[in-house]
């Protein structure tokens, strides 16, 4: 199975990035360009976590499909957010593609995982943020939700 790194290697950064604006309908000038660049500065990283692209349908009234990006760990069904994982493990892991994507060009594939990288923003440390912002707002909800429960039993 080919890695991410060994997908990236081969393709080149005008194909991707032509490959997110047909796919994700937006501007992919600077931030993905930048993107590529620093994960093509990178020395892949070993991690158990491989990527999975399937084929999902949204909740919309009139479903739609999409590419769903998540990690999965062999021997193990569940499917994993990955989006805040580490970009150099991101190079190690190992592609699946569900049989109903394929076949799907190498830069379709890497526009999938640089959509996937990048939501959490167009840094490592843009993303490590957003996991803190995340982490705080869960325990405020938490705190309030604890705050609500009456926790005394007679």
């Amino acid at each position: 199975m080919e890695s991410v790194a060994s997908l990236l290697a081969r393709t080149s950064d005008r194909l991707i990035i032509d490959a997110v604006e047909r796919l994700y309908e937006e501007d992919a000038g600077g931030g993905y360009a930048k993107v590529l660049m620093k994960l093509r500065s990178l020395d892949p990283r070993p991690t158990v976590m491989n990527v999975r692209l399937s084929r999902e349908w949204s909740l919309d009234d009139t479903p739609e499909p999409f590419v769903d990006v998540s990690g999965e760990v062999m021997g193990d069904a569940t499917r994993y957010a990955i989006e805040f994982t580490p970009w150099a493990e991101w190079l190690s892991m190992a592609v699946f593609i569900d049989n109903e994507l394929k076949p799907i060009p190498d830069a379709d594939v890497i526009a999938h995982v640089l959509y996937e990288i990048t939501w959490g923003g167009w840094t490592e440390e843009d993303a490590q943020e957003t996991v803190a912002e995340l982490n705080l707002a869960h325990t405020e909800a938490m705190d309030e939700l604890s705050s609500c429960v009456d926790v005394d039993k007679d």
